[in-house]
């Protein structure tokens, strides 16, 4: 599983989450950051990615649209230096 990390979060989390989660990113690291939620969506939906944020507004475009991946909380419970990273 691959991940996008919103904009709300951390980019260090790209890093914590490697051996995990390969191949994940940042919304910066492809020119989203200042992006709108729809197009965060779009780019998830096109790449396979899950969305990770903790920005309610994506709950709310899984009930408008065929969802890419599901919107995912935020709080990793079991990766200790990932949850640090998200405070």
């Amino acid at each position: 599983m691959r991940l996008i990390f919103d904009q709300n979060l951390s980019f260090k989390l790209v890093a914590l989450l490697a051996t995990d989660f390969p191949d994940s990113m940042h919304v910066r690291e492809v020119n989203l950051a200042e992006a709108d939620d729809a197009d965060v969506w779009e780019y998830a939906r096109e790449n396979d990615l899950v969305i990770v944020s903790k920005d309610e507004d994506f709950h709310q475009l899984s009930f408008l649209h065929d969802p890419p991946p599901l919107p995912h909380g935020t709080e990793p419970v079991s990766n200790p230096k990932a949850a640090r990273a998200c405070r």
